[in-house]
């Protein structure tokens, strides 16, 4: 340590500049860049003339809400009447009459029927080909009762 020392106080010079630039470069990095970067800072902010108003953009996103309320509430409201109109179909059809309140024929209901049990019949046939895609569930198809009446489905059987 103590050649060391005599070595340092050997070299005056050299010790003091290396502590002045050290002193320049902590001056530099702790008074003067901060005092830079705040100018710059204040440079990049919009004035207080500049900043937009908002007091428009306040009233048009109440106005947006209000809209969307209204809104909200015509939604809930046709979601009543066609819940109305599905109970009275509903009626409707327990009481076998049509909408209005006019009573179904006889001939009417036998024709409602038939068509309902073809179209079950059909469903049937249609599921079962598109489980099993065979020749013989295609056939099936072609022939059905409902079908039977079809010119195009006699040629795609052919």
């Amino acid at each position: 340590m103590a050649a060391r020392a005599r070595n340092a106080l050997r070299r005056p010079v050299f010790i003091g500049t290396v502590s002045l630039v050290i002193f320049a470069a902590a001056l530099i990095a702790i008074v003067i860049v901060p005092q830079q970067a705040r100018r710059a800072a204040t440079a990049l902010r919009p004035s207080a003339s500049a900043r937009p108003d908002t007091e428009p953009t306040m009233a048009a996103l109440r106005e947006a809400e209000r809209q969307v309320a209204a809104a909200e509430a015509s939604v809930v409201a046709a979601r009543a009447q066609i819940g109305q109109m599905i109970a009275a179909a509903a009626a409707a059809v327990a009481a076998d009459t049509t909408t209005g309140g006019l009573e179904r024929t006889l001939a009417v209901r036998n024709r409602r029927d038939s068509l309902s049990a073809d179209i079950a019949l059909l469903t049937r046939l249609l599921a079962r080909a598109e489980n099993a895609p065979l020749l013989a569930s295609y056939r099936a198809l072609a022939e059905a009762s409902p079908m039977q009446g079809d010119v195009r489905v006699k040629q795609l059987i052919d």
